[in-house]
């Protein structure tokens, strides 16, 4: 194998993973911008629970199951495409966020209305995270995308 062969090689593997990398930030981006659209549809649910209907506490109760599981999911992106630390950061801190929503759901309000009271911030404190996360990582995609055009 000559040098220039080597060189070749290594420059396609590169641009593979430049893909690749691409790629997992625009599906982490779609990840991150679906989780806020819950936050924001799960506080609707909870003022029209709490100003109009009060049987929409059961689609407020009910819901999360279909999207809270996404940290978790970007956080395993975030590790499996190699994302930079701060993505995985977020993912994760995400995820604990998550875990906390429903304990201040379930078990807390039994235990503490003062820690139940937390519930509402913690879900502020998510969607900031998830449109930042989401927003960095569209920035991060198209920067991605741009040294693999200047580079092809």
């Amino acid at each position: 194998m000559t040098r220039e062969s080597t060189i070749v090689e290594k420059e396609g593997i590169e641009m593979n993973e430049r893909t690749k990398s691409a790629a997992a930030l625009h599906v982490y981006k779609w990840m991150g911008w679906i989780f806020a659209a819950g936050i924001v549809v799960q506080v609707f649910l909870a003022g029209l629970a709490l100003f109009h209907d009060p049987d929409t506490w059961a689609a407020h109760a009910s819901l999360p199951r279909f999207f809270a599981f996404l940290p978790l999911l970007m956080l395993i992106l975030a590790i499996a495409a190699r994302l930079p630390a701060e993505f995985r950061g977020k993912s994760l801190r995400m995820f604990i966020m998550v875990i906390l929503m429903f304990l201040t759901a379930i078990v807390t309000p039994k235990i503490s209305g003062i820690l139940a009271a937390l519930h509402p911030i913690i879900s502020l404190e998510m969607f900031r995270i998830a449109v930042l996360t989401a927003h960095k990582a569209s920035a991060q995609a198209k920067i991605r995308q741009a040294e693999i055009s200047s580079a092809a």
